[in-house]
């Protein structure tokens, strides 16, 4: 249930399902003390992602020798170690997120070469645009891509993505005509020659910033 919620949240489709995920959050608060690594760290990125405050130096402690450094038996554990990397962004100063985001570095990129192409290149691209400091919506294409070429589809799933993306496109694109307009009319760019004319940079911004249809 975890990695469904996941899924949802790394294709901008969360929005449909906020109720059911909400449900799926309160009753996963055991797997913190899971001894899985993947399960422990999806869990606690997705509680801190809704606002639960869970300390990361408590979940990750188990996975650490009496140095604090993580157990090599981990680096094989490639979507654990995914999970782990995307977690370690999450950082609120907290030591065992900095150890964590160098441990999952350096072995997703010894395990590069060894993977088959559609995934070296997920790795890849998730070790260059991290999930939490990147565009959702750029992220969002990438996911899909990576679910595409899974042995098992989610084909209801990504039919809704594939759908919001085309809604999202025909929206971005009405409010640019609108913006474009505005700019036009306003008559700005005539009158003050030192004026910037980057309606489509001024757009993207804000874009970016408040994302979803009810700020349109």
């Amino acid at each position: 249930m975890l990695s469904m919620v996941d899924h949802l949240k790394r294709l901008c489709i969360d929005h449909y399902f906020q109720d059911e995920i909400d449900n799926i959050m309160d009753s996963s608060v055991d797997l913190l003390h899971s001894d899985d690594l993947l399960d422990a760290t999806l869990s606690l990125r997705l509680m801190r992602e809704v606002g639960y405050y869970v300390s990361a130096d408590d979940v990750l402690q188990k996975f650490t020798n009496a140095n604090g450094d993580f157990n090599l038996r981990h680096s094989k554990d490639l979507r654990g170690l995914l999970s782990l990397h995307d977690m370690s962004h999450l950082n609120m100063g907290e030591a065992s997120l900095y150890k964590a985001n160098e441990f999952s570095s350096k072995h997703l990129k010894f395990a590069l070469k060894c993977l088959e192409p559609n995934l070296a290149r997920y790795v890849m691209k998730s070790l260059d645009h991290p999930y939490h400091v990147s565009l959702r919506q750029y992220k969002a294409r990438h996911h899909l891509s990576y679910l595409q070429n899974l042995p098992t589809r989610h084909t209801a799933i990504e039919k809704l993505a594939l759908a919001e993306f085309q809604m999202k496109k025909l929206q971005h694109q009405s409010e640019m005509q609108e913006i474009k307009r505005w700019w036009v009319d306003l008559g700005l760019s005539q009158e003050i020659p030192a004026a910037r004319d980057q309606v489509l940079k001024w757009y993207m911004w804000s874009m970016t910033i408040l994302e979803g249809f009810s700020f349109s």
